[in-house]
């Protein structure tokens, strides 16, 4: 049986348009299961989150006491991000941090501060609560997005270069 040319890519692509995952490596370290494979990046991410945290006390320090009127939600850094004093009613949004790789920095982060002046408190633990859960909602999508764009650029230079 003779395959054509278009054919052979066609049949190429669909075999590399369906990725098996790779199975990392055993080794004697004891990473949590997500830092198995790219631990450098998470000790960067600790370092990034340590600077950003002494640069957030410092200017905690450095910026003048809240100018507004009425109940406000006092600056803090909530473990991740820094936040601004913020007047009550009010939902402060910023683009979420690059300490981790399966965070997107073009999403956004989100913290409520309530019309008493407190910033919200999560109902399950009635702690403080700053929303990070957009900062990956969408990482497999993209992640399977680019490998779908790599591996039709293999099938497209394979298919453009073949002798068939």
């Amino acid at each position: 049986m003779k395959f054509t040319l278009t054919r052979r890519c066609l049949v190429l692509f669909i075999f590399l348009n369906h990725p098996t995952p790779i199975l990392p490596a055993t080794s004697n370290n004891t990473y949590p299961p997500s830092m198995e494979s790219e631990p450098f990046l998470y000790v960067l991410g600790r370092k990034k989150m340590s600077d950003a945290q002494y640069k957030c006390y410092d200017r905690m320090q450095q910026l003048p006491p809240y100018q507004g009127e009425g109940p406000y939600c006092n600056r803090t850094w909530d473990g991740w991000l820094c936040w601004d004093d913020t007047p009550a009613g009010v939902l402060s949004q910023q683009y979420c941090p690059d300490y981790f790789p399966d965070f997107d920095p073009s999403e956004k982060v989100t913290k409520y501060c309530d019309e008493n002046g407190d910033w919200y408190k999560h109902p399950e633990n009635n702690r403080t609560w700053s929303n990070y859960t957009m900062c990956n909602a969408f990482t497999p999508e993209k992640l399977k997005n680019a490998y779908v764009l790599y591996y039709l650029a293999i099938v497209g230079h394979s298919c453009q270069f073949s002798p068939w």
